[in-house]
């Protein structure tokens, strides 16, 4: 069991280490088989061994909280690509665009210029 411990901790390091979407894949993955691991171990210890192992718990504690971080990092990775979609989408005059209003659509797909020019400012 030790060398799976350490095995899956090198795991959570290098993905640490790695940056952008393979970092964090990868610490999900780890973190998320590692979690269920520890579920099953802790399983184990309570209805089959009938004892209570403190690093055990202390391990599967940590590895809890890494799924935890590792799930709070795909969550922003995915905002944060839905944000560079939003911003990267092109937009047409005369087209609706999200944010705007429907009763305003005509001034909001306008150029500052033309906008001027159509509400008479």
């Amino acid at each position: 069991m030790a060398a799976l411990g350490l095995v899956s901790y090198s795991g959570l390091l290098l993905a640490a280490l790695l940056r952008g979407e393979a970092g964090v894949y990868l610490g999900l993955l780890v973190a998320l088989v590692g979690t269920l691991f520890s579920i099953y171990l802790t399983y184990l210890e309570v209805f089959v061994i009938h004892a209570i192992c403190e690093w055990c718990v202390a391990s599967a504690a940590l590895m809890v909280g890494a799924l935890i971080c590792a799930a709070v990092g795909v969550w922003r990775l995915a905002e944060e690509g839905q944000a560079i979609r939003e911003r990267s989408r092109p937009t047409f005059a005369g087209a609706w665009r999200p944010g705007c209003s429907r009763a305003s659509w005509r001034a909001c797909s306008l150029s500052p210029s033309e906008s001027r020019r159509w509400t008479g400012q």
